[in-house]
């Protein structure tokens, strides 16, 4: 499922119940589409509540340059929770089918 911009709680609350739903940053993460403040805040909720494990990066939604650009802007996660949700979240997902 995307992220959701003004369901992003709601998206949360899904995940958190079921372990088994992932989501993609393609739309939030893309500035055209959502402020970067806003994927700001989105994305630390995001990871307050656990979930750095089950987010994936998308590029189906813009400017691949410009998503990458909003995800390295996120001065609050690691380079290994930048990796996750580059590459390696959709890995462990994909090693589980």
């Amino acid at each position: 499922m995307h992220s959701g911009d003004i369901f992003y709680k709601e998206t949360i609350a899904i995940m958190k119940l079921n372990k088994h739903v992932y989501a993609d940053v393609s739309v939030i993460s893309n500035p055209a589409i959502v402020a970067s403040e806003k994927f700001y805040s989105i994305m630390k909720s995001f990871i307050g509540a656990g979930l750095e494990d089950r987010l994936m990066f998308g590029s189906d939604n813009g400017n691949i340059h410009q998503v990458i650009a909003s995800i390295e802007a996120l001065d609050f996660l690691s380079q290994q929770q930048k990796q996750k949700i580059y590459s390696k979240n959709a890995e462990l997902f994909f090693a589980k089918k």
